[in-house]
């Protein structure tokens, strides 16, 4: 279910790591995901950075978690592994 980001908890008796939590929703549809920028192919009013998945304008791992529903289905078939490596 969508629901507001929260903080990566710690594992193995660590401690959590001290930084805001960056989250990217790929593809709003109609409504956004309380905490999270968005990223779509076309600009509109939900959209905060206009891009393509396949290719993001962000650095990897400038996102803690990164959410995309019902978008991989509008990606070519050779494209679908890089996609989402």
């Amino acid at each position: 279910s969508r629901g507001q980001a929260r903080s990566p908890q710690a594992q193995d008796g660590e401690e959590a790591e001290s930084h805001p939590v960056r989250c990217l929703e790929i593809g709003p549809n109609k409504a956004r995901i309380p905490g999270f920028e968005t990223l779509d192919a076309v600009k509109g009013p939900l959209v905060d950075h206009v891009g393509d998945c396949r290719k993001t304008p962000f650095k990897s791992g400038s996102f803690d978690l990164v959410y995309a529903s019902h978008v991989i289905e509008h990606v070519e078939w050779f494209d679908v592994e890089a996609t989402i490596a």
